[in-house]
């Protein structure tokens, strides 16, 4: 295309019939019609060229837009969404937190009942319950553990050593457990499917002991078998509770025990009994 030829200088090549050269297209002609013609037919080519790619360019251009408004609108519906699920979430941590707060409220409340003066009444129903779980048991301390025992086996004969014999039926069960004397054999712990029978061994197991000839009326466990080796002293005590067994010990209730008027410091079914001249005192919960 021609765009460096002037209207003036058209006119004046014309009217001098002079040829002209055109920088552009390098168009060497006289300044007749017939040139004129096919530069315009030139031009319009040329713009119609243009005009072409310029439409094909606002084509592409309108199907960027159109796939950009596309996008926003996916966009646009995502934002929507997440918002939604925010909203969500917000609502079921706001019921949550009101639920946190309720539970604290109870437990506050609970905690405050537990440190109430009813908390003396609720320890000593839990101290009566667990003690009342236990009448039926026996501790028997100082038994050497056997290679491969049967430990309801060697319950049979230290309970027949104080002259009762028993059955495997008299057993509910019999285990060892495990003692703070980390130097003494194991515990047996045996609960009694009689209360009965239990307290009728442990009666037997004391007057044993009375009758021994040991300066301490201790009772040694080759006495009772002389396959029970090291020969450790054999204790047969009513399974306490952690209180009553503290209260057994205690200081003021040995001291009473120690004077000249006191003659039985002892528990029977989980309960201390003080004997003296004058009186017996039971001590309950």
């Amino acid at each position: 295309m021609c765009t460096n030829l002037s209207s003036k200088d058209y006119e004046a090549a014309v009217k001098e019939n002079a040829k002209y050269k055109c920088p552009t297209c390098d168009l060497t002609s006289k300044g007749d019609l017939s040139s004129l013609g096919t530069l315009m037919t030139r031009l319009q080519t040329s713009l119609k060229c243009d005009i072409g790619k310029v439409g094909d360019n606002v084509t592409e251009l309108k199907a960027e837009i159109r796939t950009l408004k596309e996008r926003i609108d996916e966009n646009t519906k995502e934002v929507t969404e997440l918002r939604a699920s925010v909203s969500f979430l917000s609502e079921g941590y706001e019921a949550h937190r009101s639920k946190i707060q309720q539970l604290e409220t109870e437990v506050n409340k609970i905690n405050h009942h537990l440190e109430s003066n009813d908390s003396a009444t609720l320890h000593a129903k839990l101290e009566e319950t667990e003690s009342y779980s236990g009448r039926s048991n026996l501790e028997l301390h100082g038994i050497p553990q056997l290679p491969n025992e049967d430990v309801y086996e060697v319950v049979r004969l230290v309970v027949s050593f104080f002259g009762v014999e028993l059955q495997l039926k008299d057993i509910d069960v019999a285990h060892r457990i495990n003692s703070y004397k980390t130097e003494a054999p194991k515990p047996i712990i045996v609960k009694f499917c009689s209360r009965r029978l239990k307290q009728e061994i442990l009666d037997r197991a004391r007057a044993k002991r009375k009758e021994s000839n040991h300066p301490q009326h201790r009772i040694f466990s080759q006495e009772i078998s002389p396959n029970l080796i090291p020969s450790t002293p054999v204790h047969v005590n009513e399974n306490l509770t952690s209180y009553r067994r503290a209260l057994k010990t205690n200081k003021q209730l040995n001291e009473a025990r120690n004077k000249q008027a006191t003659h039985i410091s002892e528990t029977r079914d989980g309960l201390h009994f003080v004997a003296s001249h004058f009186f017996i005192v039971r001590f309950s919960f």
